[in-house]
């Protein structure tokens, strides 16, 4: 099962790199997740997504590319809600 937080961790790739090469995205995402959570907060963390390999990342990424292809408004992006006046 894929979560909303690792599709989110791809979407947040994706727009900081602007590329669909998922190699790229790859190495981005591995880059920042050990540069965010360093040691033990890692393993926690891509538990918690259910990533536990590079394929499983890369599975991911392409799951994402397609859903954006298809549907280009897609987000996994949470969004504050505004107070309605």
């Amino acid at each position: 099962m894929i979560t909303d937080g690792a599709l989110r961790l791809v979407e947040e790739a994706a727009k900081k790199t602007n590329t669909k090469d998922r190699y790229a995205l790859l190495d981005y995402i591995c880059t920042d997740m050990e540069r965010r959570y360093p040691g033990d907060s890692l393993e926690y963390h891509l538990s918690q997504m259910r990533i536990a390999t590079t394929k499983d990342i890369l599975e991911i990424i392409d799951l994402y590319l397609v859903m954006v292809e298809f549907e280009p408004g897609t987000t996994f992006t949470k969004h504050s809600r505004k107070k309605q006046e």
